[in-house]
């Protein structure tokens, strides 16, 4: 075996080949190359600094594995290679090869290939499956590297593509989780669909100012990707791009790309009317969309785990599809009336949301919301919603009554002529009119609000229930097996009370045997008729009507049923928004 002194193409290190064979595999750094490129690189060096000692010793296992060049081995035809029997997983393609046909090495064992200068393209699914491919050389002859040449290849830790290659294809490094880095020569066009996809080992990328576009999902699930910079050249960005890049903090643009642009690391299209892509990693609990927003883009801020608050401005009119996909600590989005689409499954799997809060001169309810866009929100996220908000309006108006509006819940004066207030320790006082007991409220405890009418009195007290006295002529007074009562109103001879639930109850007015055969109950001019009422946080009772305002801000009236001549528009609060 004629050994002679050579130097390895990529790491330097001196080894010992075989000049009567095509290439080798370096020991100190594992990989492959050609015999003939490591001896012309020993010469170059030592003929340049003239200080080889031509007994230097290489030292214990320095001399390199050699492969014999047996095109037994494949099977080639035109200079297609179809095949590989070999048994060898260090493979050395031979010369001659034009193209890797599609499938050539797929699901085999192998763990290194060198291809010759003669091979032009790379076929899909080449070496998909390659599960113990570790190094792959690509010649500078390779043009067009196929839809999943190399995926799956779950132990390649790095590529070099070189600089003739013009496009990459779909799919094709995509599972690679063991890659690190890889760089793209500026010769490269287009980075197909999915070309990077799942390679959550990859730290890095430079796109060189040559692609004109980037696939859809092209680095999708890249999870330790931290940045991303698009040059000039980039003229067209795929869905879901760097979707699913959990380590993504910023997404940059290079100041004269034509197409795209971007804001403290947010992804726009030039003019600021589309809201590309929001990185998933950014550190951000609260973002508010510039004004100048018109879309906000498919599946523009899924998976954004610190996302807690999104303030959408009023020039939005669509929300893509998938749009807060994922958003799982997101809990409040407010929402302008100008929007007009929310596409599928916008905001589903946002298991923080609670808050949906609609600005401006809302046409809808909060209910009506939901029905038109409910392919945005699931069945459990609307009912979470509309319970959370339900809540939180419920304890606004608490709130309110404690600081301001609760002293009117300690003093009322009816349309009567009676006078009844609630003292702080839960008692009542009354003064005026007691032709029918209405100011017999001297014995009552626990009271904490009040209310009085023509001629009775009512006290809620602390334990949900209410008492009354005074005339119960028209069943006013009827309240005894009332529970869960968190507002009371007496009105002109009728009774409301508001539940915890959001619902209304209010007691019948009765006719006398005169009016109705038999003592029946009805509701005279319907101000009772509040049975179907929901989400209600304040009750009002008049002489012959009771309105409600509800959690959205809305309010509701009774129908009356009466004497039309007696109908003032009292009940028209229908286009009323309070809040």
């Amino acid at each position: 075996m004629p050994f002679v002194p050579a130097k390895c193409p990529e790491c330097g290190g001196l080894v010992e080949v075989d000049n009567a064979k095509r290439a080798g595999l370096c020991q100190h750094c594992g990989q492959p190359f050609v015999v003939e490129d490591a001896i012309q690189t020993f010469n170059t060096y030592y003929q340049t600094t003239n200080n080889y000692n031509t007994t230097h010793n290489y030292g214990d296992g320095a001399v390199v594995n050699v492969y014999e060049d047996t095109k037994k081995d494949f099977v080639i035809e035109a200079g297609v290679l179809k095949e590989y029997h070999g048994e060898s997983v260090d493979v050395v393609i031979p010369d001659g090869v034009v193209e890797i046909k599609d499938g050539s090495f797929e699901d085999l064992k192998i763990k290194s290939v060198v291809l010759p200068n003669s091979v032009t393209s790379i076929g899909d699914r080449a070496f998909s499956g390659c599960t113990s491919l570790t190094s792959v050389t690509i010649p500078n002859s390779v043009t067009s590297i196929g839809d999943r040449a190399f995926s799956g290849c779950a132990s390649l830790t790095s590529v070099t593509i070189p600089n003739s290659v013009i496009s990459i294809g779909d799919r094709a490094f995509s599972g690679c989780t063991s890659l690190t880095s890889v760089t793209i020569p500026n010769s490269v066009t287009s980075i197909g669909d999915s070309a990077f996809s799942g390679c959550t080992s990859l730290t890095s990328v430079t796109i060189p100012n040559g692609v004109t576009s980037i696939g859809d999902r092209a680095f999708y699930g890249c999870t330790s990707l931290t940045s991303v910079t698009i040059p000039n050249s980039v003229t067209s960005i795929g869905d879901s791009a760097v979707h699913g890049c959990t380590s993504l903090t910023s997404i940059n643009v290079a100041e004269n790309n034509n197409r795209y642009a971007s804001i403290d690391g947010v992804l726009f299209n030039k003019d600021y009317t589309v809201l590309v892509q929001y990185p998933t990693c950014k550190e951000d609990a609260e973002y508010t969309i510039p004004n100048s927003v018109t879309s906000i883009g498919y599946a523009a801020f899924c998976f954004s785990a610190s996302l807690t608050s999104v303030t959408i401005p009023n020039s939005v009119t669509s929300i893509g599809n998938y749009a807060f996909f994922h958003c799982t600590n997101l809990t409040s989005v407010t929402i302008p009336d100008s929007v007009t689409n929310i596409g599928s499954d916008a905001f589903e799997d946002c298991t923080s949301l609670t808050s949906v809060t609609l600005t401006g001169r809302s046409s809808y309810t909060l209910d009506q919301f939901f029905c038109k866009f409910k392919c945005a929100f699931d069945d459990n996220l609307q009912e979470k919603i509309k319970e959370t908000v339900r809540a939180k309006q419920i304890a606004k108006i608490a709130f309110c009554k404690q600081k301001i509006s609760s002293y009117s819940a300690r003093i009322s004066t009816g349309g009567g002529h009676t006078t009844v207030g609630l003292k702080s320790d839960g008692t009542a006082v009354a003064v005026g009119s007691n032709k029918k007991g209405q100011c017999n409220v001297y014995r009552w405890s626990n009271i904490v609000a009040v209310s009085t009418g023509l001629e009775h009195t009512v006290g809620l007290k602390s334990d949900g229930t209410v008492v009354a006295v005074g005339s119960n002529n028209k069943g006013q007074c009827n309240i005894s097996k009332w529970s869960n009562i968190v507002a009371v109103s007496a009105g002109y001879r009728h009774t409301v009370g508001l539940k915890s639930d959001g619902t209304v109850v209010a007691t019948k007015i009765k006719m006398s045997l005169l009016d109705i055969p038999y003592g029946s109950s009805i509701d005279e001019n319907g101000q009772c008729n509040v049975s179907d009422w929901r989400d209600i946080v304040a009750i009002s009772a008049g002489v012959d009507h009771t309105v409600g305002l509800k959690s959205d801000g809305t309010v509701v009236a009774t129908r009356y049923t009466g004497d039309k001549k007696y109908d003032n528009g009292q009940r028209d609060v229908e286009s009323w928004k309070l809040f």
